[in-house]
């Protein structure tokens, strides 16, 4: 669907991606077209992109070209936030098309007290609907094809999960990155590993875990304190 937001001549003259005619854009090259040039030229061709950047300007060799701007039009590419609302009537039918663009937002408008005004944010209303809400993560969608169950707890409070578990993490990390790289190559043996790492208690038995969870109670809480009674004082 066309971008409800744009006027009908400029709909139609920037449906397609279109250029300039002028280069006005540095971009330096691809790695494996320098190291053609270099090899041309005699010189051994060897190393990173910063390494092969340097050879270039020893031997006289193009880094950089002049690329042609590109002007990007709407058609085959994502409709966008604000199209989605405007598709569902969240967009304000008040407000002229043309100006939609920006009277919203990614965060919204704020008023005098700093407070988010509703219906300004494009990222509040788009988490409010529904099909978004009930929405899989990635990592929720790749845990299930594995079989495993992948829940949520808030960012940066992992406790929540229970008592040492960032131990427990750490512990079950350590085993995995140990693994060889021959035992991650495939399904069948990734998750013949994950079972040694993860179930059964095989590499992180419950006495282990219990000292764990007096280490998190010994170190990291009287830590905690420590800083907030440090904070008050000063």
């Amino acid at each position: 669907m066309e971008p409800f937001f744009k006027t009908d001549a400029k709909r139609q003259a920037l449906k397609f991606d279109s250029l300039t005619g002028t280069r006005s854009k540095r971009k330096i090259r691809r790695k494996d077209a320098m190291e053609k040039d270099l090899r041309e030229k005699g010189v051994r061709a060897k190393g990173n992109k910063v390494a092969i950047i340097e050879l270039c300007k020893q031997n006289d060799v193009p880094y950089k070209v002049l690329t042609e701007t590109i002007i990007e039009g709407w058609n085959g590419k994502p409709k966008g936030m604000l199209q989605i609302l405007w598709e569902r009537g969240f967009i304000d039918p008040a407000i002229e098309p043309a100006k939609a663009e920006g009277f919203y937002s990614n965060d919204g408008k704020k008023d005098a007290f700093g407070n988010l005004i509703p219906g300004t944010s494009l990222r509040k209303m788009m988490s409010s609907l529904i099909d978004f809400i009930n929405e899989e993560t990635l990592l929720q969608y790749h845990g299930k094809m594995l079989g495993v169950i992948v829940d949520r707890s808030p960012k940066c409070y992992p406790e929540v999960a229970g008592e040492g578990i960032k131990y427990s993490w750490g512990c079950a990390k350590e085993k995995y990155r140990c693994l060889p790289i021959a035992d991650k190559r495939t399904k069948t043996t990734i998750e013949i590993r994950f079972e040694h790492v993860w179930t059964g208690r095989r590499y992180l038995p419950l006495n282990d875990n219990e000292c764990l969870v007096n280490e998190y109670g010994n170190t990291y809480v009287p830590t905690i304190r420590l800083k907030r009674a440090t904070k008050r004082k000063s």
